[in-house]
């Protein structure tokens, strides 16, 4: 794959199959990032500055659908996405790792 997690064009890499868009995961559970937008300079500049990126270890820590944003955390450093940008974060369980 490509640093942020795409599939090399004619490398033969399948994409997991289980895995969602951080929009959809629950609370409480714990993830791995799979792939992140790389069409999206300052979203990319915000995750990578929040050292989410793939292969990183997740946990959902709230899902605040009321208020539009989901809070995830990644050893030290907890961050707020909204649901619109979760769409296009990409994870998967963490036992598939």
């Amino acid at each position: 794959t490509c640093p942020f997690g795409h599939p090399i064009p004619g490398s033969g890499y399948v994409a997991a199959k289980d895995a969602i868009p951080l929009s959809q995961a629950a609370e409480g559970q714990t993830f791995v990032v799979d792939r992140v937008p790389e069409d999206d300079q300052q979203f990319l500049e915000y995750l990578v500055v929040n050292r989410i990126i793939p292969g990183r270890t997740v946990v959902v820590e709230e899902t605040a659908s009321y208020r539009g944003v989901i809070i995830i955390s990644s050893q030290d450093n907890e961050i707020v996405i909204g649901y619109a940008v979760a769409d296009r974060l990409w994870v998967k369980p963490e036992q598939d790792v």
